[in-house]
């Protein structure tokens, strides 16, 4: 796809950008920064969704792998600096109308609600045994 800017001139009219592509020419008012992804909404959730699902479980993954290594705690400064960047990336790619941010944090929360489950049956599971 290939941008081409239309109107010059004056500064109080919003940028409008023709996006060329093989199907059709799309006419669309957006901020750069902006993910055109992110224009088409259902798409977008499910892949805004399960992306957010594997990065954190990839957080659960990591500093468990590490543990009681020489460099454990560069691993969970590293893991902070990436959950705010990915953070901050959602923010700043995602339109508001889009994406409920609500859900994402739902979404955020499996990984580890599930993890805590999973601790708790082998606990339980444990002391039925004995």
């Amino acid at each position: 796809m290939q941008p081409v800017k239309l109107g010059r001139g004056c500064k109080s009219q919003p940028r409008r950008w023709l996006w060329h592509s093989a199907s059709s020419m799309v006419l669309i008012s957006y901020l750069f920064g902006r993910a055109i992804y992110a224009f088409q909404k259902p798409p977008y959730s499910v892949f805004l969704m399960s992306s957010t699902l594997a990065f954190t479980a990839l957080l659960l993954v990591i500093p468990s792998l590490t543990y009681e290594f020489p460099f454990h705690y560069g691993i969970w400064v590293a893991t902070a600096s990436m959950m705010v960047t990915y953070a901050s990336a959602i923010v700043a790619v995602t339109h508001q109308e889009t994406v409920h941010f609500h859900y994402l944090l739902i979404t955020a929360s499996v990984a580890f609600i599930s993890r805590f489950l999973i601790q708790m049956l082998k606990k339980c599971h444990k002391s039925s045994n004995l």
